[in-house]
């Protein structure tokens, strides 16, 4: 077995074809009943061109699909990157318009932090997910004002009409020249001219660039609508020792409207995620209501080893998780519902350990009762144990692959679930309340769970590949790497 076959993913979102770099999740959507997730995308990687966005769709969740390059750099505002953006659905539900950051460097020596690089916004617009308009620009540096670096990017819009005439929002995330992340609003009448708003700050340091911003609004029993602002913070190693990442991303519950926020409390800022691999979070909202979240299973700049071996391909998404609201005002992520489809047959423990014919299961253990662990492979171990929750690396250290440990405040686990689809996994405490996504790279033929502690059930089942029409995109993934796109009857 080739490492590509050993880790290839069965229910995460890979590079088609199992070849080249996936990273953020962009566009994400549910448009004409489709779902559809566009990402950044590197088929040559470490070749950086093209750099751009690739595009998958699925009908259910968790059955995809890849079409290959999707928007790539084919004009002079984009010519290094089709960076991080958005979809907005119009006209009824009949188009698709995608909002994203086109990335230009000057050529020379420059400091990219501060001059050099244009960071322009730009729309396209699609009837069918596949074929797209000319690019029209909508923001360019010099239309910021003259406080913000050349960093401005990662665009989130939505409709929030309050009387003044410009419904349409939109929010970026940006750096100023004194190295603080913050958020820019805009606005606009028609989607096409934007005039800058406001801006979000926080009242001590938190960052020196806040990426993909976002505002999340959930109703409660009585109706009354609560907004949460997201983002992901960057900072340096050395500069917020409380961090176990580098970059991270959350969200805080805010006291009011975003749109009329200038500044956050970033002590109350909430993690999505504590593993070693998340960044990067979209959301939005299907056809059904519900919010629903992707995030890169990945961090920047982290000493981890993604690519061992001889393993083709780089990165991969998490799976949908769909956000809550609790009545403590806090959010839960957790898997969506379709992922249950995907079960192919229980596995019975046998004196709390689980035997899997191969590393892709769903593990749901209910009704916990003070401490518990689970260890899977001899290799990763999960604990909650006095007051804490703890994701650890023990055994062959190549299987982590430079990740040792992460942990959180956890006060009790009444519930634990664990997805290991081949080198990713994700864990889910109390419905979402706490997560942890990592990769590993297990060599192991088979995958053994044990569990230890007290629980009212232990279920375990083997899991079906979504993944094989991504797997077996070559023919997408070989056009992407030429750089433009493979159509498909369907998209």
């Amino acid at each position: 077995m080739t490492d590509n076959e050993r880790w290839r993913l069965g229910f995460h979102l890979m590079p088609p074809g199992g070849t080249g770099w996936l990273n953020d999740p962009n566009g994400c959507c549910q448009f004409k009943g489709v779902y559809h997730v566009f990402h950044q995308y590197m088929p040559n990687y470490p070749d950086m061109f093209p750099r751009a966005w690739g595009h998958a769709w699925s009908e259910d969740l968790v059955h995809w699909h890849h079409t290959g390059l999707s928007i790539h750099e084919d004009s002079p505002i984009d010519a290094h990157g089709s960076f991080s953006g958005c979809a907005f659905i119009e006209d009824g539900g009949q188009r698709m318009r995608l909002f994203f950051t086109g990335n230009f460097k000057e050529p020379g020596t420059h400091d990219y932090d501060y001059e050099g690089r244009w960071e322009s916004q730009i729309t396209t617009t699609s009837t069918d997910a596949l074929h797209f308009t000319r690019k029209d620009v909508l923001l360019m540096p010099r239309d910021y004002p003259d406080y913000v670096t050349c960093h401005v990017r990662d665009p989130k819009v939505w409709v929030e009409d309050n009387g003044d005439g410009r419904p349409y929002r939109m929010i970026l995330g940006a750096r100023d020249k004194s190295d603080n992340g913050f958020i820019m609003l805009y606005d606009s009448r028609d989607k096409l001219h934007w005039q800058l708003r406001s801006t979000i700050r926080s009242r001590e340091y938190f960052g020196y660039m806040w990426e993909c911003p976002d505002r999340l609004v959930f109703p409660d029993q009585k109706g009354k609508l609560h907004e949460y602002l997201v983002f992901c913070p960057q900072r340096r190693r050395d500069e917020v020792p409380a961090w176990e990442n580098n970059h991270i991303t959350g969200y805080i519950p805010m006291p009011g409207r975003v749109l009329n926020a200038t500044t956050v409390d970033t002590g109350r800022f909430i993690p999505w995620d504590h593993g070693f691999d998340f960044y990067a979070t979209q959301a939005f909202v299907d056809e059904q209501g519900r919010t629903i979240m992707f995030a890169w299973m990945g961090v920047p700049d982290q000493p981890y080893e993604t690519k061992p071996g001889s393993l083709d391909f780089w990165q991969c998404l998490t799976v949908p998780r769909i956000i809550t609201r609790g009545e403590d005002n806090l959010l839960r992520n957790y898997p969506v519902p379709e992922m249950k489809r995907l079960r192919a047959g229980k596995v019975k423990p046998v004196d709390g350990a689980f035997t899997f014919p191969e590393h892709r299961a769903d593990l749901r253990i209910k009704g916990i009762r003070g401490d518990f662990r689970i260890r899977l492979d001899d290799a990763l171990e999960f604990t909650v144990a006095k007051g804490r929750a703890t994701l650890r690396f023990v055994g062959d250290p190549a299987i982590a692959g430079g990740r040792v440990e992460h942990h959180c405040d956890c006060d009790h686990a009444d519930d634990i679930r664990v997805l290991v689809d081949s080198s990713a996994v994700e864990i889910f405490v109390n419905d979402g309340l706490l997560a942890f996504a990592t990769r590993w790279f297990p060599t192991a033929d088979e995958l053994r769970v044990e569990t230890v502690g007290e629980a009212e059930t232990r279920k375990g089942w083997k899991m079906a590949d979504g993944m094989a029409d991504v797997w077996n995109a070559t023919a997408a993934a070989e056009a992407a790497k030429q750089g433009f796109p493979v159509e498909e009857e369907k998209a």
